[in-house]
C-alpha cells in the first residue's frame, strides 16, 4: 500500500501565534487581499502579547499592549476607512476597517487626529499616543492576535510518496 506525506512550509517570518477562531477567519484568512501585510502602530517594545481569555467574559489581553512616549505619532496598519474617533468611558480610541472582515483599533491615544469616515493608508498618522498603547484586531467580530498580521504567509504545499 502506497502512502502520500504532506509536508508544509511557510515561507518568510512568522512568530508562533494563536490560530484564528472565527469561521469566516479560517476560511478566507485575516484579510479578503492576502496580499496585504499591516505595519505595527509604533515603534515601540510590546510590553504585553495577546492572551486570549479562555471564556469571552474571563481576563486576558485581546491585543498588543506597546510602551509609548507621549505624544508619538500612532500609525494606520494598513489602508481602511475610519469607522470610529472618539471617547469611550473617557478614553479615546481609533478604529479601522480594513475590509469586510476585518477592523483594527488603537485604544487609550492621547488625542485621535482622524474623524469617521477618513480613508488611510499604512503608515498614516492617526493619533497621539499616551503612556501606552493598546491595539486589537477583529476578523469577522473575533479578537485575533494581531501579530499575525505583521507577516507575509506563503504557504507551499508538497505532496511526497512515501513507498
Amino acid at each position: 500500500m502506497s502512502r502520500l506525506i504532506v509536508l508544509f512550509a511557510v515561507a518568510g517570518l512568522v512568530a508562533p501565534v494563536a490560530r484564528p477562531s472565527a469561521p469566516g477567519v479560517a476560511r478566507q484568512g485575516l484579510s479578503s487581499n492576502p496580499g496585504v501585510v499591516h505595519v505595527p502602530p509604533v515603534d515601540g517594545p510590546v510590553i504585553d502579547g495577546f492572551r486570549p481569555p479562555a471564556q469571552p467574559w474571563l481576563p486576558g489581553n485581546r491585543g498588543l499592549e506597546y510602551d509609548t512616549e507621549p505624544g508619538e505619532p500612532v500609525r494606520a496598519s494598513a489602508a481602511g476607512v475610519v469607522v470610529f474617533a472618539g471617547a469611550v468611558a473617557g478614553s479615546f480610541h481609533v478604529t479601522i476597517r480594513h475590509d469586510a472582515h476585518l477592523v483594527t483599533t488603537v485604544a487609550f491615544v492621547a488625542s485621535p487626529l482622524v474623524e469617521v469616515g477618513a480613508r488611510v493608508r499604512a503608515g498614516d498618522v492617526i493619533a497621539l499616543a499616551g503612556d501606552t498603547l493598546h491595539f486589537t484586531a477583529r476578523a469577522d467580530g473575533e479578537y485575533v492576535d494581531p501579530t499575525m498580521l505583521f507577516a507575509a504567509h506563503a504557504w507551499v504545499v508538497r505532496l511526497i510518496p512515501d513507498d
